[in-house]
């Protein structure tokens, strides 16, 4: 029984090692033949590596065959032909996340400046942009009369006195609590850049 699994094995090896030399040569039907026997595979690896994000690991997939099809010509034989397409896999995902980890101290570095430029300037409104995911994850961490201030301010676009008449509190009062309320958002999003 075990013979039969390695001469399965080698079958497919030898399978697959003819659709890579028919695919190098141009023929597109090995092309498909290849990609319809590994594409699974792969998305299943890149979908389970990804936290099951279907989009990203989409994604992923077309990145990795439109790689494997480019250097298709390097590929070497004695190796295995879906190790090989997984090598791929995790270097995409490498750099996925090294990306995405770029990306959110990107954005939480803008929302920083804005928050410091808008305590310099205090009726302008903060832009998100990119970092509104980042910023949704900094409120849920401030305490309640915090985040209520700043959800008051930059979500419903209160003025300080409508703000305070709310609240039952001073416009000085607010002021301060706002800016309190800022600061300690700013801390917030600082620790993630560090």
């Amino acid at each position: 029984m075990e013979n039969s699994g390695a001469n399965l094995g080698r079958m497919m090896e030898e399978e697959d090692a003819m659709l890579v030399r028919e695919t190098i040569a141009g023929h597109q039907d090995s092309a498909s033949r290849l990609f319809r026997k590994y594409v699974d595979q792969v998305f299943g690896y890149l979908f389970l590596k990804t936290g099951r994000n279907r989009s990203d690991a989409e994604d992923m997939v077309q990145e990795v065959f439109v790689d494997a099809w480019r250097n298709l010509p390097t590929f070497r034989q004695e190796a295995r032909f879906p190790a090989w397409l997984i090598g791929i896999a995790k270097r995409k995902l490498a750099r996925h996340y090294r990306d995405a980890q770029t990306r959110k101290a990107h954005s939480a570095r803008l929302l920083l400046a804005r928050l410091s430029s808008e305590a310099e300037r205090p009726g302008d409104p903060v832009e998100l942009d990119g970092s509104a995911g980042l910023l949704m994850e900094c409120l849920s961490e401030l305490p309640v009369e915090y985040r209520k201030m700043l959800m008051m301010k930059y979500c419903d676009d209160m003025t300080l006195e409508q703000i305070a008449g709310n609240l039952g509190d001073t416009v000085g009062a607010v002021n301060s609590k706002l800016q309190r309320s800022r600061e300690a958002l700013k801390g917030l999003v600082q620790k993630r850049i560090e």
